[in-house]
Parts: C-alpha cells; sequence; structure tokens
C-alpha cells in the first residue's frame, strides 16, 4: 500500500492545512529507522567505547556539546545497577522480592476479571 492512503478505500489522505490558503500534502508515515535512531546509536556505541567526545563531535557533525548531549543516551550499566541496589532493599525490608503477593486470587489457571 502506498504511504499517505486509507488502508480501507485506498483514497489519499490529507494533512490538515496549516494555513487558510494552504495547498492540501499528502499525508506521509513512515515506519522505519530514521537517520537520527542511527545518529544516535553511533553517538552512544562511541561513548560507551571510551572515544573521544571532540572526535566524535566532529564525526557526528555536532558544534555545540548541548547538541550532542541529547543525542548521547549514557550507559544502561549504572542504571540497571541502581535497579538491582533497589530490589535487594526491598528484599531485604518486605521479605520475598518475586513481584507475587501472598493471597492473591490469581492462581495458575484460574481466571481473574
Amino acid at each position: 500500500m502506498m504511504p499517505g492512503t486509507d488502508p480501507v478505500t485506498g483514497d489519499p489522505v490529507f494533512e490538515k492545512p496549516r494555513y487558510a490558503h494552504s495547498k492540501p500534502k499528502r499525508k506521509m508515515e513512515y515506519a522505519g529507522l530514521i537517520f537520527h535512531d542511527l545518529r544516535r546509536t553511533f553517538i552512544t556505541d562511541a561513548e560507551d567505547s571510551g572515544a573521544s567526545r571532540k572526535e566524535v563531535m566532529q564525526m557526528s557533525g555536532h558544534s555545540s556539546e548541548a547538541v550532542y548531549k541529547r543525542y548521547a543516551i549514557g550507559q544502561l550499566d549504572p542504571r540497571r545497577a541502581a535497579l538491582a541496589q533497589l530490589e535487594n532493599y526491598r528484599a531485604k525490608k518486605f521479605g520475598d522480592n518475586s513481584g507475587t503477593i501472598e493471597g492473591s486470587p490469581k492462581q495458575e489457571g484460574s481466571v481473574v476479571n
């Protein structure tokens, strides 16, 4: 099916006009990767590898640190470690850390509405 068409009727779908005299533009949808997704992946991988920020900024075309930081997602390991620490704390404080609640009406094979 062509982008910008109604999936049922196949008729073209148009965006709302921005101004009173604007020509209607066909609504476009893209479900794949876009350039910025790849750019973000590159910068995140470069940060994780320990590459020089100055060199990575030159390769990615960023001229300011502020814009570069928007693309540098950061490492997930410290976040995962913080979550594990929280889970351990709750396990010590509350006991069972399996996520189940004792006396819960939901058991294997039963349906609860």
